[in-house]
């Protein structure tokens, strides 16, 4: 198994979580008994008798397991009656109270993020784990997230981005993960990351190779992308979202918490549709 990232933290620095309110730390704190829940929703995957990714593509989707089935109070997520069965393949409801507001008050909803798409407002999050090393990361970013930008236009969806370099210690995927971040500097995050998504295979990463990238991305100033890349902000930006991702248990990517539902791996298209039409669901049925 992939050894984890170990954030590199100063005395003194604080994240851009730790900024959060108290509700947040206790969320994340719940979280880190409960949030692969992915278990049981694999198991409901597989009830449904639904194909998987790729079996081709060897990344840490594998690693993707928590350490118990249950919500942390006992009780066992299930999936929402709410609906009817109308959206069959959604990703099970975590249906314990508690639970289900701590993932609520995991996003950020920072509306001058430069790797979040959306609306600040939007009734579904959408909160996407990934590695710059993973191939089915890029599987998920060429081929499932462009038949979900049609969400975000329509103010349905919000898509907020965190690292989680568990490919750091063999490929050097935290360099890519500050490329990024040094990307976002110049408002060219999203052209980054398609075009680290286009490579093949596990990038090996290199300072260069970063800088290659973000030439070919469009980043207009190299020699600030140079020097954000190394930058102390851009490493406590990486250690941020690296700390929340060992916090919540993340284990493999991609990984994803839509609302109160998570996802684990580059599922089949229809499971995400589902559950971002389930989630916008319960979110509408909440507001009245």
């Amino acid at each position: 198994m992939e050894q984890s990232y170990e954030p590199q933290v100063a005395d003194g620095d604080k994240s851009e979580h730790a900024s959060g309110s108290s509700t947040r730390t206790i969320a994340i704190v719940i979280l880190s008994f409960i949030v692969i829940a992915a278990l049981a929703a694999g198991a409901f995957y597989a009830g449904q008798g639904l194909s998987k990714a790729p079996s081709n593509n060897k990344s840490a989707q594998q690693n993707n397991k928590t350490p118990s089935q249950s919500n942390g109070s006992g009780k066992k997520t299930t999936s929402s009656d709410a609906h009817n069965g109308q959206f069959a393949q959604a990703a099970p409801r975590v249906e314990d109270e508690k639970t289900r507001q701590a993932l609520l008050s995991l996003p950020n909803r920072d509306h001058n993020s430069p790797r979040s798409l959306g609306d600040a407002k939007a009734p579904v999050v959408m909160m996407a784990f990934s590695d710059y090393s993973c191939p089915l990361c890029a599987a998920f970013e060429k081929e499932t997230f462009p038949q979900l930008k049609h969400y975000i236009d329509d103010g349905v969806l919000r898509f907020e981005f965190y690292n989680a370099p568990i490919f750091a210690t063999t490929y050097a995927s935290d360099i890519g993960a500050r490329g990024g971040i040094a990307a976002s500097q110049q408002d060219k995050f999203f052209e980054f990351l398609s075009v680290a998504s286009a490579q093949p295979g596990h990038t090996q990463w290199t300072p260069d190779i970063a800088t290659e990238f973000a030439r070919q991305a469009g980043v207009k100033d190299i020699e600030r992308f140079q020097k954000d890349l190394q930058s102390d902000d851009s490493q406590q930006a990486l250690n941020a979202d690296a700390q929340l991702s060992q916090q919540l248990g993340i284990q493999g990517t991609p990984f994803f918490i839509i609302n109160d539902r998570v996802i684990s791996g580059n599922q089949p298209i229809q499971i995400f549709v589902d559950t971002i039409e389930a989630a916008h669901a319960d979110a509408t049925v909440a507001s009245r």
